[in-house]
């Protein structure tokens, strides 16, 4: 079973979260240029876990006993991207003349 849920069978009845969609999302970008015509930005992203595919209880019609994703009782636990941050601070001089 790769996480993709192959020949499995989820019971009627279950909810999931979508994978591929983190639950969490921050952003935050703030800009200011002075009247030189120097720019600063700065920006920053926080994205929460993402599942990369769904987590649950599974019911396959055939072993899954080698299965490392799969525990003895049958619960199913993908591969989580954990949280991820990004940050960015660029500057500009458009506009600037220099003497």
């Amino acid at each position: 079973m790769d996480g993709a849920g192959a020949l499995a069978v989820f019971l009627p009845g279950q909810t999931f979260k979508d994978p591929g969609v983190p639950e969490q999302l921050f952003n935050f970008l703030g800009n200011y240029k002075f009247n030189d015509g120097i720019g600063l930005r700065f920006g920053v992203q926080v994205t929460g876990p993402i599942e990369t595919s769904t987590s649950d209880i599974l019911i396959s019609p055939h072993p899954v006993h080698s299965c490392r994703a799969v525990s003895a009782t049958g619960y199913f636990q993908s591969p989580v991207i954990p949280w991820q941050y990004t940050m960015n601070t660029p500057y500009s001089t458009s506009g600037v003349t220099t003497p």
